[in-house]
């Protein structure tokens, strides 16, 4: 500070040094020096001498435009290919264990789990835009995840009933069906919405009742595939299979 100040002409009157401590749990750092001369200071702001800043906190969250791109990075490397073709090369294996029966179910999830909004989710910057999101939907325009419906042909193909078990409403029925047709998704059983009665109810509860109906039915649920927990947790789901979603959460 002697020499700040004595640079700038000021006479040397008093300096108060000022050291603040901050201290978490693992670490402990001297962060800040203030000097303050008695006689008002120029500053030069382009050669600022001091710079004041907030650490790290532990807990705090990260920064959502980091986040953002840390997801679109994950995905466009490959990296959610090769973890989704992990799972997948297990799948396969568990089904060639198994002799489907005539009433042998497997369910899937269609958002995230067969189709992909990926890209609409991008174009969304990450948010839900409900207007953009619904026009998306009626488009039928989403892409198959490759290794869903490479499973998919197969479990048909070996006489697995395949029961598409969706959170979209009945509202949207027609373009649904469309988009799956689109994406190559043909020859599967049943399609379940959401029906008016059934809106208020978390995804949890209403996957576990329809999966209960169709138990009762006489479907025998052998697998459940499905990007979120509430997809997969509850009654009837028979070997599941939880696959990785990183751009929301539904209950």
């Amino acid at each position: 500070c002697r020499t700040l100040c004595n640079s700038r002409k000021l006479s040397w009157a008093r300096v108060n040094m000022k050291f603040t401590a901050l201290a978490t749990s693992t670490t402990v750092a001297v962060l800040l020096a203030a000097c303050v001369c008695s006689n008002a200071m120029q500053i030069n702001s382009c050669k600022s001498p001091a710079m004041v800043f907030s650490p790290p906190v532990v807990g705090a969250p990260v920064n959502l435009a980091d986040a953002r791109q840390a997801v679109s990075d994950y995905y466009s490397s490959g990296k959610y290919d090769d973890e989704m073709n992990g799972i997948f090369k297990r799948a396969h294996l568990f089904f060639e264990s198994l002799t489907p029966s005539n009433n042998a179910t497997v369910i899937f999830d269609i958002d995230e789990t067969t189709l992909s909004n990926f890209a609409e989710m991008q174009r969304e910057d990450f948010g839900y835009i409900p207007k953009m999101n619904t026009k998306w939907v009626n488009s039928a325009s989403a892409p198959a995840i490759p290794q869903s419906l490479d499973l998919f042909h197969t479990l048909v193909a070996r006489g697995f009933k395949v029961v598409f078990l969706t959170g979209r409403t009945e509202a949207v029925r027609a373009p649904t069906e469309l988009n799956l047709k689109r994406a190559g998704y043909v020859g599967y059983d049943t399609l379940i919405l959401r029906d008016e009665n059934e809106v208020n109810l978390s995804a949890l509860e209403y996957k576990t009742l329809r999966r209960e109906q169709l138990t009762s039915e006489g479907y025998d649920i052998v697998a459940n595939f499905g990007d979120q927990w509430s997809d997969v947790e509850g009654d009837c789901s028979g070997f599941r299979f939880k696959l990785p979603n990183y751009c929301y959460i539904v209950n």
